[in-house]
């Protein structure tokens, strides 16, 4: 018989809130008024995840990482043989190869659909057309 022992974790915020709250309990017995005060901070800047859905190119966001509550443009380059198609992510919807994500408060994800171009095909009946 297979047995295997678990031990507990737990987060460090967690285990910093806990123990906040017993300094805020103080002894038992005790008759004082304690009180504690917690602020959680948003992060200072977010990332901005990119990537290529179907058809080749690159999707590249400046700045990244975007500082708390600024904007960001984004811009689909497609590489040769292929053109611009469409955005997805939080792009999904913007015209154009360019887009611009404004007042950024949390991490995003963007990415870019690329069509290959058509190829113009040589037809031998309109050649003959075109010579006679």
């Amino acid at each position: 018989m297979l047995s295997r022992q678990v031990q507990p974790t737990i987060s460090p915020w967690l285990a910093a809130v806990a123990f906040a709250a017993l300094l805020v309990a103080g002894t038992p017995g005790q008759a004082e008024e304690r009180n504690a005060n917690f602020r959680v901070e948003a992060p200072s800047s977010y990332g901005v995840f990119t990537g290529v859905t179907a058809g080749r190119g690159t999707v590249s966001c400046t700045p990244n990482p975007v500082v708390h509550g600024h904007s960001v443009i984004c811009t689909a380059t497609p590489a040769m043989g292929f053109n611009f198609s469409s955005w997805d992510g939080m792009c999904r919807g913007a015209d154009g190869s360019r887009c611009t994500l404004n007042n950024v408060t949390a991490a995003q994800s963007v990415t870019a659909r690329f069509a290959p171009v058509p190829l113009l095909r040589h037809s031998p009946k309109a050649a003959r057309m075109r010579s006679t």
